[in-house]
């Protein structure tokens, strides 16, 4: 039975710990001791836990998403992350997004790993804490629907919660979200969850700590396209300091316990330069999976704060790549998972946990003497360059694969009251012809993502959706184009349009560099809906924009040419 390493008692007995954590917390909070967490504590709310959750798809992914801070696990029925879906295997265990931070002189976090989630549903009102967050407890789901004309707003669609802070377009031009005259959410690749959460809705106990007070909007995406695609899911985190003092020192962190097939013979490795943590096979064939074994990873995005100036670039890698090299009875300085605030700062800060020394290449990396560095395994396993578990100690020696975990952390910055900083990373899969092989074909991925990302991060809308079940006499909107369809595209591309009256539109494509590669005018014989189709046989893989002029307006949407 898959157990990430193990069932903690954490794990299996989640009750009993909570009570547990309840004797002592309970008295520092009270004030009944003098430490510095009982003379500092915030107040927090009295919210029980998310039980909110659904499944994110994209073509070949399914994977269960909770409302807590941490993912796919406990995932009932298992698999949390399918991949191949429908195969029944897992590619991925469990994962969390983590805070730390320093306010008012102390060190403060939010996070979990197998415990109880950090993070409690809802905003955090403009006055006082989160009192009951059941009412918030929920995830909002859209899907790209169907080309056909269909029967009004369906979904979220009527329920899009704009009053939290979703984006919405404003195709009617009236005061306010309006989804049953025109206006309709935005959203993220063809399947999109929103959800909202918080942490100060009750006591933070894994690891015990006072709260950050912020507030935090969650969206993952996938795409129904064909390749590459179709084998990610992606996600983005905007963190929103609801708090009045500043948050300094900051690191945000995912931490993944992956668990690709068998958890038994993993090997992990991290590449800076593409900002990917990753997984692969310590053999030929994995005891899921078989063989050739599959590589499996997460890499960092964008990076995106409200005031600016967020000190690393994502495109060149975060700061800080660590691995726990964990399992049952394993010990050492990486091998138990930090349990306290000042362990996690330090993990996510590039330094060992216990002891706040820097890690150093060669070995597990904290027994040698070797350079400093924050990335672990950064060499190559593939070629056997460099520091990786095939290659130790620079002569050769391997590690043998069994579970093992890693971190990706970024920082450091700051988040004033009111600011927002945003963070978005996607998961990618690859198969080569071996083992090794499939982490040269990740990275090829990893590389290729990086260069269309713009288009496959960029907010849509679903397409409208009649209300009586037919278009109506007159167009709808003065003039529209919806975003163009497939995209990813192939070899065609379609745009579903409304035009107020007659004549002639000018169709561009331009690539990045903003060259026209592509320019066609289309008549319009009369006013009203209909569909323009686009050969784009002839375009190479890459990111482009097409630009819509019609008699009066004009619009552009950015898509993707995949082969």
């Amino acid at each position: 039975m898959q157990h990430g390493g193990g069932v903690s008692f954490d794990e299996r007995y989640p009750a009993t710990v909570l009570f547990i954590r309840s004797l002592y917390i309970a008295p520092l909070l009270l004030g009944l001791a003098c430490s510095a967490l009982a003379q500092t504590a915030p107040q927090v709310g009295t919210c029980e836990p998310g039980k909110a959750t659904k499944y994110l798809e994209s073509r070949n992914v399914r994977a269960q998403i909770f409302n807590g801070g941490a993912q796919y696990h406990p995932a009932t029925p298992f698999p949390g992350y399918e991949l191949p879906k429908g195969s029944g295997n897992s590619a991925h265990f469990t994962d969390s997004f983590m805070l730390v931070g320093t306010v008012e002189g102390e060190q403060r976090m939010v996070g979990s790993t197998f415990g109880p989630r950090g993070f409690w549903p809802g905003p955090i009102p403009a006055h006082g804490v989160p009192s009951d967050c059941t009412s918030f407890d929920r995830i909002y789901e859209l899907r790209q629907v169907q080309r056909e004309i269909d029967a009004g707003p369906v979904g979220d669609v009527l329920d899009w919660p704009v009053e939290l802070g979703a984006s919405f377009a404003d195709r009617n031009g009236l005061a306010g979200y309006q989804p049953l005259d025109g206006d309709l959410p935005l959203m993220r690749g063809d399947h999109y969850l929103w959800w909202i959460n918080n942490d100060l809705g009750n006591l933070q106990s894994d690891p015990v700590s006072n709260p950050l007070g912020v507030e935090m909007v969650n969206e993952a995406w996938g795409f129904d396209a064909v390749g590459a695609v179709g084998d990610m899911t992606f996600y983005r985190h905007s963190i929103v300091n609801k708090g009045r003092s500043t948050i300094s020192d900051m690191y945000v962190g995912l931490w993944a316990d992956i668990d690709l097939g068998d958890f038994g013979d993993d090997a992990t490795g991290s590449d800076s330069t593409l900002s990917l943590a990753y997984f692969y096979t310590a053999n030929e064939s994995d005891g899921v999976y078989g063989s050739p074994g599959p590589a499996f990873g997460f890499t960092f995005l964008e990076a995106y704060h409200s005031a600016g100036g967020l000190p690393s670039n994502v495109g060149s890698g975060p700061e800080t790549f660590l691995t726990a090299i964990t399992g049952p009875r394993k010990g050492g300085q990486q091998g138990e998972w930090p349990r306290t605030t000042e362990r996690y700062y330090r993990f996510m800060r590039g330094l060992l946990p216990d002891s706040g020394e820097p890690m150093r290449a060669w070995g597990q990396g904290w027994e040698g003497e070797g350079p400093v560095t924050r990335y672990v395994f950064h060499g190559d396993p593939v070629s056997g360059e460099g520091w990786s578990e095939r290659n130790l100690d620079g002569q050769g020696t391997t590690m043998p694969g069994f579970d093992k975990r890693i971190m990706g952390s970024f920082g450091p910055f700051e988040l004033a009251p009111g600011d927002t900083a945003s963070f978005t990373h996607a998961y990618v899969w690859a198969v080569g012809d071996d083992h090794l092989d499939s982490v040269t074909e990740l990275k090829v991925i990893t590389n290729y993502l990086h260069d269309v990302k713009a288009a496959l991060m960029s907010a849509r809308f679903p397409e409208p959706r009649f209300i009586d079940g037919n278009p109506p006499e007159e167009p709808q909107f003065p003039f529209w184009i919806d975003e163009p369809y497939p995209n990813p595209a192939d070899n065609r591309l379609s745009l579903r349009s409304s035009f107020s009256r007659e004549g002639r539109v000018v169709i561009r494509v331009s690539d990045a560099l903003g060259r026209t590669r592509i320019s066609e005018i289309v008549q319009i014989d009369e006013a009203g809906q209909r569909t323009i189709t686009i050969d784009i046989s002839g375009l190479t893989p890459g990111s482009y924009t097409v630009l819509v002029q019609g008699p009066s307006r004009h619009t552009s949407h950015p898509f993707v040419v995949l082969r």
